[in-house]
């Protein structure tokens, strides 16, 4: 699992001078899921105790977005919960590429469209809580749902 995990990662770490770190890494996340469908499934369609290693791999992130000029004006833990809140819209997207049902090889393009909308949101209206640390499985937090 670490091996399939570490593969994962560096194809969502892989990017291109000047992009979005953001961007780059959802599309690195859903060319995994195409190319890689068995070990997709392996990391997130199969129930295991390396949820842990989530949390370093978002940080990661995280810090990498800070020197991007989108979001150097927002914290460490807002670069956090934004990432998380990108990775529930990918989880969605991946499995749709994962199963078939989702035709397309446009990945940068399914990321802006679909993640963007999520992220700017987000910063518009401070929706800045972690959702996988804030929510349980039946609370909204007030804030949310103004």
């Amino acid at each position: 699992m670490d091996r399939i995990i570490g593969e994962f990662v560096a194809r969502a770490g892989a990017m291109s001078e000047g992009d979005d770190p953001l961007w780059a890494a959802g599309e690195g996340w859903l060319r995994f899921a195409l190319d890689e469908p068995r070990l997709y499934e392996a990391i997130f369609l199969t129930v295991h105790p390396w949820h842990a290693k989530w949390g370093p791999v978002r940080r990661q992130l995280a810090e990498r977005m800070g020197q991007f000029p989108r979001y150097m004006h927002v914290s460490p833990a807002v670069r956090f919960a934004l990432v998380g809140r990108a990775s529930i819209v990918l989880h969605g997207l991946g499995l749709e590429l994962w199963s078939g049902r989702l035709r397309t090889r446009d990945l940068r393009t399914l990321v802006v469209q679909m993640v963007q909308p999520v992220v700017d949101s987000a910063l518009q209206n401070g929706w800045t809580v972690d959702l996988h640390m804030s929510f349980s499985s039946s609370t909204i937090l007030p804030q949310e749902t103004e």
